[in-house]
């Protein structure tokens, strides 16, 4: 999996608006995620994917909440989206099944949302709370936590810098042009995850506290929207589940960490 995420999206199914959140084209069916570099490895087969109206790997949801339903929103990066793996066998979607053999815990109905986004870092998480799903009034947001999210550089980062940059890379060479819109760029941003991981591994104080930061921010979204904040961490990264666990310390009321799948 590592090897493909320097393989850039494919053009026609991206999209980003307004929101600056870099997502996928809206009414998508069935449509190929990857592309054919992968032809010459006989176990991989091409992921397809449909979206709802607003670009999310999921159905449609109406936004006003029925009464007695209780809301879960998964927000994170290609764990919670289900890279190579079917829309019925995300983390999400085996959720939402799990939930109609049997009620919620007080007897509600659960209503279970995938906002997940490949290449999204913990900020970005944030920010698809605080646009796509706080709207919507789930009850609980769950995040999902590996140790490079704390990386500043993320999908949405990289579209900024083509936004950014856009311009100058349409007047060089075609060939320059092309490589630095689907190779260059997102190879700087697989650089900069490691880069990023590297410092933070050296330096385990810098690392729980930027740790601390990502909490504060998905804490004052949950206070500001009345949700409580659940993370699971697939890290397997020791500083970084002690640092998430700190934040559940802090916040017992609000805060939830799940450390074993």
């Amino acid at each position: 999996l590592a090897s493909r995420l320097d393989i850039p999206l494919t053009a026609d199914v991206v999209h980003i608006d307004e929101s600056a959140v870099s997502r996928f084209q809206p009414n998508l069916r069935d449509e190929p995620y990857l592309h054919t570099k992968l032809d010459d490895d006989p176990e991989y087969e091409v992921l397809r994917i449909s979206t709802n109206a607003q670009g999310f790997r999921d159905v449609d949801h109406v936004q006003r909440r029925e009464p007695g339903t209780l809301r879960v929103a998964f927000v994170g990066d290609s764990f919670v989206f289900g890279m190579d793996v079917k829309a019925a066998d995300t983390i999400p979607a085996l959720v939402r099944r799990e939930f109609k053999t049997r009620r919620g815990a007080d007897g509600r109905e659960v209503e279970v949302f995938n906002f997940g986004l490949p290449g999204l870092n913990a900020e970005g998480m944030g920010r698809v709370t605080q646009i796509f799903a706080a709207p919507f009034t789930p009850e609980v947001v769950v995040y999902s936590f590996i140790s490079d999210d704390v990386s500043r550089t993320d999908v949405v980062t990289w579209q900024s810098w083509m936004h950014d940059w856009g311009a100058t890379i349409d007047r060089l060479p075609d060939a320059l042009g092309a490589w630095l819109r689907n190779e260059g760029l997102v190879r700087y941003k697989m650089l900069r995850y490691q880069f990023d991981t590297a410092v933070f591994r050296l330096f385990p104080s810098l690392y729980a506290s930027r740790v601390e930061t990502i909490c504060t921010f998905w804490d004052e979204l949950a206070r500001q929207a009345g949700h409580r904040v659940v993370v699971m961490d697939f890290s397997r990264f020791p500083p970084a589940t002690e640092a998430l666990r700190a934040c559940q310390a802090a916040r017992p009321d609000r805060f939830t960490l799940i450390t074993d799948f």
